[in-house]
């Protein structure tokens, strides 16, 4: 079985495995939206982000009629990052092709064999990338499936 890699971390300067699974980890590999969390996290650690509230609410109500893109939306819903020790955020959303650009940046060469995410719609890209087996995971049982009849492009 491939050694399991997380899609955010930067390839070894040793020899890459020649294979590997993918997992999405947002509602596949935990139950929950880590964005989500880690937002209620800063909340609770540093109540001064607080303030942020009215834009938070604002964007959500923009974000649910469709006037912001996912990723003005999650632009403004973490743009208190600087005022709490943890940095910023880095590039694009880590969603649909631009998880096959940071998978290829990261392991040149490395092969995909499995793939396991529990959005059809946004990871159809990197289940692309399976030699293997695709599986859509829902609840507690991932179901296999076939990218060419499931995507029929």
């Amino acid at each position: 079985m491939p050694n399991p890699v997380a899609i955010g971390e930067t390839a070894p300067q040793t020899a890459l495995p020649a294979q590997v699974d993918i997992y999405d980890f947002d509602k596949t590999l935990v139950p929950f939206d880590s964005g989500s969390l880690f937002i209620g996290y800063c909340a609770l650690h540093y109540p001064w982000v607080l303030v942020y509230l009215p834009v938070w609410f604002i964007a959500c109500l923009l974000f649910a009629l469709r006037v912001l893109s996912l990723q003005k939306f999650k632009n403004l819903c973490f743009g208190f990052l600087p005022m709490v020790p943890t940095g910023r955020i880095l590039g694009q959303n880590c969603r649909g092709e631009e998880k096959v650009r940071r998978f290829h940046r990261a392991f040149p060469g490395v092969q995909v064999v499995d793939v396991y995410s529990d959005s059809l719609g946004h990871d159809k890209p990197i289940f692309g990338l399976a030699t293997g087996t695709c599986y859509h995971v829902t609840g507690h049982a991932p179901r296999a499936f076939n990218y060419r009849t499931q995507y029929k492009d």
